[in-house]
């Protein structure tokens, strides 16, 4: 299996800290779809301006294995439910959506709280230090 690299295209981009390992490329476009539907779900700003929004996924190497932009997402099916981007059951991990809040944080900062991206690391090193918060493999 190699590893592929779930990152956020848009304004900002995201880069995947970790990334994924997969079987093959169908896997991979069924997790990006996954990955969209989780994002566009959680967070209203991916949701009304999915045009803006891809999930670009790279290899080990940093090479583009293929993108998803939103919009084409929200009408896929995944795990056989057909979605708008608000019916995705799955989960990011905490590292993951936390890295994601940063990083969305810290671009829109003119807009929030300067204050905002100090306490998502003061939260991600408490939930680092909490027992049992490691993401199960």
């Amino acid at each position: 299996m190699a590893r592929y690299f779930f990152n956020l295209a848009g304004d900002p981009p995201v880069d995947d800290p970790e990334g994924q390992e997969l079987p093959d490329l169908e896997a991979v476009h069924r997790h990006a779809v996954a990955v969209a539907h989780a994002l566009m779900r959680r967070t209203r700003i991916f949701r009304e301006d999915q045009a803006k929004w891809a999930v670009q996924v790279t290899d080990d190497e940093g090479r583009e294995v293929l993108a998803v932009p939103f919009r084409d997402a929200s009408v896929m099916v995944v795990d056989d439910m057909r979605t708008n981007g608000a019916a995705f059951g799955g989960q990011l991990g905490w590292k993951i959506q936390l890295h994601i809040g940063k990083q969305i944080a810290q671009a829109y900062s003119p807009m929030l709280e300067e204050q905002l991206p100090d306490r998502l690391d003061f939260l991600l090193d408490q939930l680092q230090r909490f027992p049992g918060t490691a993401e199960k493999k």
